[in-house]
């Protein structure tokens, strides 16, 4: 019965607004490892592979190209797996990543290309801000074939086209800004033995402030300007990451969700620390149950 819940819940299509941000629908991000730990606070501190998803104009300022796999069962249920990577080159940066999630009863795909470019040269008076832009391809299958109670369940697919738009401004040594517009102009076109329909994946909007130091990153978000996000990640020994979150609705049915994050990071190999890669899990207390995100990175420049 929990599972026919979960996946009910995942198979809702459409979700609206910051509802998508805690109970997750069709073609939904539910966050990487890193930006998990901080509450998911992370379109102003992306700086590395988890860009891609959470705001690509971050991969500009990305100071080394980054490939990372993440595995998790959404609710430890539902599997859930990524591969994403950069390649920042010069005042430009490419991206790409691809999302597998589900079972036999509903699953989904989900491709994106990224580019980022500093606009240094064309406002010189903003040094550090860049935009990019997301695009993705999504395509999902759902039902099975067997007969429940003498008729024929539903089956069918979707495929679609979806786009975000992001903007990072590093405005001094310590002090980041973001906005970042995700999912906007989607497609999605359903079918079914039934019928065809056409819905789109809801846009939801997030304005977000970084603080960070050599020792510590603090970030704040607002997403559709109903849910707030807070992060914290603190540098330890050199090598280790510990990272808190905090998730809060600001409707009169608040929400509210915690996590924590471990990261081991920068472990450098190689001529001149060339190479170097990571390790970053976060557990997230949600709603019904929690989940356990892994995450593994490398790192080369």
């Amino acid at each position: 019965m929990k599972k026919i819940i979960i996946t009910a819940l995942l198979a809702a299509v459409p979700v609206f607004g910051a509802a998508a941000e805690i109970a997750p629908g069709a073609f939904i991000d539910i966050g990487l490892s890193r930006p998990s730990g901080m509450g998911g606070a992370f379109a102003a501190v992306s700086d590395d592979s988890n860009a891609v998803f959470h705001n690509p104009a971050g991969i500009a300022l990305a100071k080394k190209a980054d490939i990372s796999f993440m595995y998790l069962k959404y609710k430890w249920m539902i599997p859930y797996n990524y591969l994403v990577g950069i390649m920042p080159v010069g005042d430009r940066g490419f991206g790409a990543g691809i999302s597998i999630s589900g079972d036999e009863i509903f699953s989904e795909q989900k491709i994106i290309l990224s580019y980022a470019e500093k606009l240094d040269r064309f406002v010189p008076f903003a040094k550090n801000l860049a935009v990019g832009v997301n695009m993705k391809i999504l395509s999902a299958g759902f039902g099975t074939d067997y007969e429940a109670g003498g008729e024929d369940r539903i089956t069918g697919s979707a495929f679609g086209l979806g786009f975000d738009l992001g903007a990072i401004w590093k405005f001094d040594e310590n002090f980041t800004a973001a906005a970042l517009l995700k999912d906007g102009f989607s497609y999605v076109r359903w079918s079914t033995q039934h019928e065809d329909y056409d819905e789109g994946v809801p846009l939801t909007s997030y304005l977000g402030l970084a603080y960070s130091t050599d020792e510590f990153i603090l970030s704040a978000e607002l997403a559709d300007l109903d849910l707030i996000k807070i992060g914290l990640e603190m540098r330890f020994f050199t090598y280790i990451d510990l990272r808190a979150g905090l998730t809060q609705t600001l409707d009169s049915e608040s929400y509210r969700e915690y996590t924590v994050g471990l990261g081991v990071r920068r472990i450098n190999f190689g001529e001149d620390d060339k190479f170097s890669v990571s390790f970053d899990v976060a557990q997230v207390f949600e709603r019904l149950d929690s989940t356990l995100k892994v995450q593994a990175g490398f790192q080369f420049r």
